[in-house]
């Protein structure tokens, strides 16, 4: 649980020392198994370790029905059997002894095709690129773009620097949305994080493209690292809850514990506890850099 003073604004706590809850990140991507953590609830003036939560009784249900019973290990880490598919209509209950009962709920978005994504040209120091895809017009839709580089990686001679080993990896990179500018506020979010944050609202079941921006400097060789071969974008759909919790902790982001943060209590969808039960389809596409 975060508590944050901005400027003369206070958010006041109102519970005491021995007020512990549950707090749980639980995962469900389609076409993976779940997976939940579990840990315990700190006061903000406690440390910032992490405290796991082990022998709690996880149940996970599909559509009402009990499809799984586990117990959470001393990590807190719990990887569930179960494969979540799209439309999923899952939920989970979890009991401890002197916690509250903690349940949440969510239904899990479908896959959205990418039916284009390339580079398109330079602006100085920037590379453009495009994704394009069909916005499913069953419902309203949230959506979560991150951005990858593909490049080896070198491990270097701590005496001469001399490059004695690689290995092939992933790199995430800070990108930009271009046409930030056609957005509302409502629709976009303000984002100082690596991802870009944005909902469908004003092109519901609409062929949409998304334009991006990086700093070419990025993918260039240095003395550690090969230049980027390939570029990866990760295009998830993601329920509302997760939306919204990942708004709010973009909005805390840029001076998150300063003077001038904003006050906001990071919301969540579990029931007697805290954390998020986060839902999303993922889909990706790789393109060669020349």
């Amino acid at each position: 649980m975060l508590l944050n003073q901005a400027c003369n604004d206070d958010l006041v706590y109102t519970g005491s020392q021995d007020d512990k809850k549950i707090v749980a990140v639980i995962r469900a991507e389609s076409d993976s198994l779940l997976k939940i953590y579990l840990q315990e609830s700190q006061l903000i003036t406690e440390d910032t370790f992490s405290q796991p939560l082990s022998d709690a009784e996880i149940r996970l249900y599909k559509s009402e029905v009990l499809q799984e019973t586990m117990k959470s290990p001393a990590s807190g880490k719990v990887k569930s059997t179960f494969k979540v598919k799209p439309n999923d209509s899952l939920g989970i209950a979890i009991r401890k002894d002197g916690y509250n009962i903690v349940r949440a709920d969510v239904q899990v978005p479908e896959f959205v095709s990418i039916i284009l994504f390339d580079t398109v040209t330079r602006i100085g120091n920037d590379l453009l690129l495009k994704m394009s895809f069909i916005d499913l017009a069953s419902r309203r839709n949230f959506y979560m773009v991150e951005l990858f580089a593909l490049r080896w990686k070198y491990i270097l001679h701590p005496l001469t620097g001399a490059r004695i080993d690689s290995t092939w990896e992933k790199e995430e990179l800070e990108m930009e949305s271009v046409n930030r500018i056609f957005f509302s506020d409502q629709n976009i979010v303000t984002n100082q994080q690596k991802f870009e944050l944005f909902n469908d609202q004003i092109f519901n079941g609409q062929i949409f493209s998304l334009d991006m921006s990086i700093n070419s400097f990025n993918l260039k060789e240095s003395q550690a690292k090969g230049r980027a071969e390939q570029l990866e974008i990760r295009f998830r759909n993601i329920n509302i809850d997760y939306y919204n919790f990942l708004t709010s902790l973009s909005l805390n982001r840029p001076v998150y514990g300063g003077p001038f943060s904003i006050t906001s209590q990071v919301p969540g969808n579990i029931e007697g506890g805290y954390g998020i039960f986060a839902a999303y389809s993922t889909t990706t596409r790789r393109i060669i850099m020349k």
